[in-house]
Formats: structure tokens, sequence, C-alpha cells
């Protein structure tokens, strides 16, 4: 009886494994022909690779990453993902998306990682060959929950690399058309919190942020616990400002 409960939690454990690999189908997007073309990776839990350019909306939201992604192509094997323990919020799953933050460079990464959990994700089968330097990368995490997508800053280091105590976040934009003016402001989801004045992005005298150019928003200094991060955008040749909200969890 005792050898049978064994393999009863080993099942259980393993089963719990495994819908974080089976709701990758690789399928979202067109793959180049190739080794390093979009596809489920050997013996791996990632969809990996590039894919056939599409069609994408004005404003995308590229990564969310404590600090900044630091690795060499040359000596580093291995990257290291790792996501807080989001329990408290009623998820044991953390879905992850890599994007290159180059315009025209249309590499992605996809794969689910457990709540609290690491991604050990290699470098020599798509990033070195492709010769993606550590600045031309982005990473998006985010759960599921009632209202869509929350967002999580996660870290990113090479393997062995201890990972500093604490970084601030940085969160990185890309948009498809030339923006005149960009404004971010912050706000607990819920209670009656002051909201934070707007910040615009680039300083009082703002310079015309052209299209495809990464931008880049420190949000340090930042409370604990479910935040609304607004972006007004205001797009070249266009009228009014377009505001986009984004939860984000800061643990």
């Amino acid at each position: 009886m005792r050898c049978l409960r064994v393999l009863l939690v080993i099942f259980c454990f393993v089963d719990c494994l495994q819908p974080a690999a089976a709701q990758l189908s690789c399928s979202d997007v067109t793959p180049i022909v190739g080794s390093i073309g979009y596809q489920r990776r050997l013996n791996a839990d990632r969809c990996e690779g590039f894919y056939q350019q599409q069609v994408s909306g004005s404003l995308e939201f590229l990564s969310l990453v404590k600090g900044t992604i630091n690795y060499d192509l040359a000596s580093d094997r291995t990257l290291v993902v790792s996501a807080p323990n989001l329990s408290q919020f009623g998820s044991s799953q953390v879905f992850l998306t890599a994007r290159a933050l180059r315009p025209g460079t249309y590499y992605r990464m996809d794969a689910a990682i457990a709540s609290g959990g690491t991604f050990r994700w290699p470098i020599n089968a798509v990033l070195a060959p492709a010769n993606l330097p550590s600045n031309a990368i982005g990473v998006v995490a985010w759960i599921n929950r009632e209202l869509g997508k929350y967002y999580v800053p996660v870290s990113v280091v090479p393997e062995n690399v201890a990972t500093p105590a604490s970084r601030p976040p940085v969160m990185i934009l890309r948009s498809s058309l030339d923006i005149e003016i960009l404004k971010w402001r912050s706000r607990q989801e819920s209670g009656q919190n002051k909201i934070k004045d707007w910040i615009t992005f680039g300083g009082p005298q703002p310079t015309i942020i052209r299209a495809g150019q990464p931008i880049s928003l420190d949000l340090s200094e930042q409370p604990s616990g479910s935040l609304v991060v607004e972006i007004a955008v205001k797009y070249a040749n266009q009228g009014r400002l377009q505001t986009e909200p984004f939860r984000i969890i800061v643990p």
C-alpha cells in the first residue's frame, strides 16, 4: 500500500506538469523554413524560432523584466527565467513570450511555467545561431484572470549567475506608427489611493518616437499588488490621445 501511495503521488505530480506544455500549440504564427523556424523544440517545453511577418497593432507590449537582460552569446549556454509566486492571486501557471525588440526581426519564444518556478532557456537552439544579442530580446509574462491578462515582471539571467535581490521592473513597448506624445501613469487596481500624475516620456520637450523604436518605462517605486498602468499616446497626424490600460502585478 505504501508503494501504491508513492506511485499515486508521482502520477499526480507529473499530471500537474502536463497542462503547461499541452497549452503550447505552436500554431499561432507561420514559421519560416529551416532549423531556426518557429516550432516546438525537441524534448523541450517551449516553442521557439523565426516566423513570417504579421500585421501588428499600433502599440505592442514586448517586455516586463526586472532590470535588464544580459547574456553573452559566446560563453553563456542557458538562460534562467524566474517567475514570482502568484498563488495569492489564484494562479498556478505563468505564460511567457519572448520577442525581438528590433523591428523587422520576427523571432518568438513561448513557454509556460509554474507560479514561483523557473524555466531553462537554451541559447544555442536559436538565439546564438541567429546572432540575437541580449539587448535585442524582450520577455513578457502574464497570468489569465477574469478581466484578462495580468502581466508580471520576471527575472532573466544566465545559468549559474545569481539573481540580484531587487531590480526595478522595466516595461518596453513598441509602436508601428510614429508617436508625437506618450504619457503614462499608474494606480492601484482597487482601493481609494490617489492616481499618480501623468509622466511624459522624453520630458517637457519630447521628440518624435519613431515607429519601431523601443520605448522603455521604469516602473520603480510602484506599490506591490495589482496595478493599472495607463499609456496615453498621440500618434503622428492624429487628433487626440488614445489611452490603453495594462494590468500589472508587482509582487
